[in-house]
């Protein structure tokens, strides 16, 4: 069977974005889309209006004029194929606008992925094949109804203008409630038929338990006051089974005389804006911990070498006093450079500066020298280190510094967390062209909450809440952008809190050089 691609226009006045927006859509399929482009605004109206596309991906800015005005436009002259709105950053007026004349979605650019653009692209059409099945539905049964019941014909066409304006499920109920109503969405997202959930208590059991009470206590509220009322729930996909966040807008209808006649509804799919919410107060919190946590490490020496230059000063030029001071400030002095070094280099590989210096490396030369930096630490914890690495030599090519750094601070982090004479395995392999190198502990181990997210800047992921050892919560992220910079991977592992950890990491034998 062969499926004809998918015919794209793109409108879009910068070739740039043309070009990024069509290397997206190759990597979500490269034969599956055939992409027109136009660069201004009559050009794009001209073939919008025209047709033979089975959807647009329309730029908000277009010169002296917006992707709102053309689609509105559009719109007037009868387009009706699914148009997605890009935008070059969040602009909460221009989500509203483009939701209120229909569009299918809207898409930020800076946060374009392949997989977000091939999702937005995949929903539209099916929702747009889904609104026009509902269209024909809600004609005919307009055209019924009309012959019966003329009120109730002027209802059916407010429904499909609600419908057609905001897609997604769409209910009618009666003024008690009842639903009379309910589109085909619904259907195909919960599974329950318009039998199955004619009454609030009929659909309970795809609605979140957390949020069943709220849901009926702002339905009250509305029907009391007879005014538009909002909630947001939680509700289950009969296939996935899983729980996703729908804002309820429902909206009473009232007759000549002012009765209440109908409410008309609608459930519109909010899911990732809640997660992304979710995840922007924990990163937020996450940082005000790290600049907690940084104020503190970066103070922690001062009062030690303010104390042993007082020391010093008291001291009368004697040699042992002055060298055991001498001794105190430069080890303190030493945690401070680290510091420091590790908020540069955050600093850089947030702008995108890190350069690799690849060169062959000896995979013994790099176990030996993390080694040599880490023993300090593990010997003062009293660790017992095993080292394990092929007897031959094995060469790969890499930035020794960088990944010297990595295993440095995988060892660091394993002498930080497991209490003293503890055990710590290093070991280093080959295996499918890859280097394999994993760092081993039996120490206080990860939760299984914190594992996702270990990786994650700032995150200091609380092998313990009664542990007592610091850090700045960066190195990991610092080790996972390294890692990543070598075309490889490295994940984290743990059976829970008090079950110790592993860390396995991956790189290529050969790396591109930089």
């Amino acid at each position: 069977m062969i499926t004809s691609p998918t015919k794209v226009l793109l409108i879009d006045d910068d070739d740039g974005d043309y070009f990024l927006t069509k290397d997206l859509l190759e990597e979500i399929d490269k034969d599956g889309f055939d992409v027109d482009w136009k660069s201004n605004y009559d050009d794009g109206l001209g073939a919008l209006t025209k047709g033979g596309y089975d959807i647009c991906l329309l730029d908000h800015r277009l010169g002296s004029h917006t992707g709102l005005e053309l689609f509105s436009e559009a719109k007037e002259r009868q387009c009706t194929i699914p148009v997605i709105i890009l935008t070059g950053q969040s602009e909460q007026d221009v989500d509203f606008s483009a939701m209120k004349l229909g569009a299918a979605d809207f898409l930020e650019k800076k946060d374009l992925t392949p997989e977000k653009l091939g999702r937005a692209i995949r929903y539209s059409l099916w929702q747009h094949r889904h609104s026009e099945e509902l269209e024909r539905q809600v004609a005919a049964r307009t055209q019924d109804l009309a012959i019966s019941h003329a009120a109730l014909q002027e209802s059916e066409v407010r429904f499909r203008h609600l419908a057609d304006s905001m897609p997604q499920i769409v209910w009618i109920s009666e003024p008690d409630g009842t639903n009379e109503y309910i589109n085909t969405q619904w259907i195909v997202y919960t599974g329950l038929t318009l039998q199955e959930s004619r009454t609030f208590e009929q659909s309970k059991e795809v609605i979140h338990p957390d949020d069943w009470e709220r849901l009926q206590q702002s339905w009250n509220l509305a029907r009391e006051k007879q005014s538009v009322h909002e909630v947001e729930v939680r509700l289950k996909h009969v296939v996935q089974g899983e729980y996703r966040w729908f804002l309820s807008r429902t909206v009473p209808v009232f007759n000549a005389e002012g009765k209440l006649i109908k409410w008309y509804g609608t459930s519109t799919d909010i899911h990732d804006q809640k997660l992304q919410e979710v995840a922007q107060r924990e990163l937020s919190r996450r940082k005000d911990e790290f600049l907690a946590s940084m104020a503190h490490e970066l103070r922690n020496p001062l009062p030690p070498i303010r104390n042993a230059l007082e020391i010093m000063r008291l001291a009368d030029n004697n040699p042992q006093v002055v060298e055991r001071s001498r001794t105190m400030i430069e080890r303190q002095l030493n945690q401070l450079i680290r510091l420091i070094e590790d908020l540069l280099d955050l600093s850089r590989f947030t702008r995108g500066t890190i350069r690799l210096r690849i060169e062959s490396l000896d995979l013994q030369s790099v176990i030996d020298a993390a080694v040599e930096t880490s023993r300090p630490h593990i010997e003062a914890a009293q660790h017992q280190l095993t080292v394990l690495v092929p007897p031959e030599s094995v060469h790969f090519e890499g930035d020794f510094t960088r990944l010297t750094q990595v295993v440095v601070n995988l060892l660091n982090n394993a002498a930080r967390y497991t209490n003293p004479k503890g055990e710590i395995l290093l070991s280093a392999l080959v295996e499918d062209e890859h280097i394999v190198i994993k760092v081993m502990d039996n120490g206080m181990g990860i939760d299984p909450q914190h594992l996702e997210h270990i990786f994650d800047m700032f995150s200091q992921a609380g092998r313990s809440e009664h542990q007592t050892q610091s850090g700045l919560g960066i190195g990991l992220a610092l080790v996972r952008s390294i890692v990543q910079l070598h075309s490889g991977t490295i994940e984290a592992r743990s059976q829970g809190a008090g079950k110790g950890s592993e860390f396995v990491l991956k790189v290529p034998i050969s790396q591109s050089r930089q």
